[in-house]
């Protein structure tokens, strides 16, 4: 048996044909985690506590002053400044269910 062929073996390229319908829907994913953030304005030593029934995802401080955040319990966080702070700070915490 013989087999040949003539051009760059390239098949020739048509227009592109109509959409076809769309496919049936996927099944439905499982809802996320909601995630609520407290945003609260301090000038000294400042708490934050998530609802009863959240935990603390994260806490951090934005602002000019120095100083740190500590987390009391799973649920409650505190900004302590260093030294006498009266410029603003603003605590942020991020709640999650427990």
């Amino acid at each position: 048996m013989l087999l040949a062929a003539c051009g760059d073996g390239q098949p020739a390229k048509s227009d592109r044909g109509e959409q076809g319908p769309p496919g049936p829907p996927g099944t439905p994913g499982t809802p996320g985690t909601v995630i609520r953030m407290i945003e609260t304005d301090c000038t000294g030593l400042c708490t934050v506590a998530c609802e009863p029934n959240e935990i603390i995802l994260n806490a951090y401080a934005l602002g000019g002053a120095s100083g740190r955040v500590v987390f009391d319990d799973a649920s409650r966080a505190t900004f302590r400044p260093q030294g006498r702070n009266t410029t603003p700070i603003k605590l942020m915490v991020a709640c999650i269910p427990k």
